[in-house]
């Protein structure tokens, strides 16, 4: 039996819940959560554990679309602590994910991603819905993707970064660790790391 766990439940959970039960691998779909008070409960019809719940003697997989990177950061370690859960890759039928892209471990796509061949892209980040990933563009590890957005041939998103819904990144544009990307901004030049960027064309604010 192929057991798989979401880690996180609320509006992160029930949007990897409809991937994860379109892409139909599983026979056991379950959540779980550091929230005390909704362990023991059922969200969308789904049981909601907290991780010393689960058992020792059976397999899992797990897949984490909490959005904060740093949350999923801090999420996927303690599961990395458990030796009985693997990662994989997990992919909504209506995604297009080439065989020519590279991927890691943990990453979720969602309805209508595309990824372009040579792409490359690292561990535990999330693709919302309808975001584009150019050919040989390449997105490190625990990064967020939102929904519409376009990163462009060559481009870099460096690890732990969060891109807003359509956001625009110029083709070998890097964009460095931890960078908060605001909706819609269009990226066309480089920033240090940690930087928050808005606008068209994008520039730093200080937070």
């Amino acid at each position: 039996m192929r057991r798989l766990i979401i880690a996180g439940c609320r509006g992160s959970g029930l949007k990897a819940l409809e991937v994860v039960e379109a892409a139909g691998h599983w026979d056991s779909i379950c959540f779980v959560d550091d929230d005390t008070e909704v362990q023991g409960t059922f969200f969308e019809g789904r049981r909601v554990w907290g991780l010393k719940d689960l058992r020792e003697d059976m397999e899992y997989e797990a897949v984490c679309p909490i959005g904060n990177p740093a949350n999923r950061l801090r999420m996927i370690e303690r599961l990395q602590s458990l030796e009985n859960v693997t990662f994989p890759n997990v992919a909504h039928p209506s995604a297009c994910v080439s065989n020519r892209a590279i991927l890691g471990v943990g990453n979720l796509f969602s309805q209508g991603v595309v990824v372009q061949a040579g792409a490359k892209i690292g561990d535990f980040n999330t693709f919302n819905v309808h975001a584009v990933m150019g050919p040989m563009a390449k997105v490190w590890s625990y990064c967020t993707i939102n929904s519409h957005t376009m990163i462009a041939s060559e481009a870099v998103i460096g690890s732990y970064s969060y891109i807003g819904m359509g956001a625009m990144i110029k083709q070998r544009i890097n964009v460095a660790e931890e960078t908060t990307v605001g909706a819609n901004a269009f990226v066309n030049k480089e920033f240090e790391e940690g930087c928050t960027l808005v606008g068209i064309p994008a520039w730093r604010i200080t937070t």
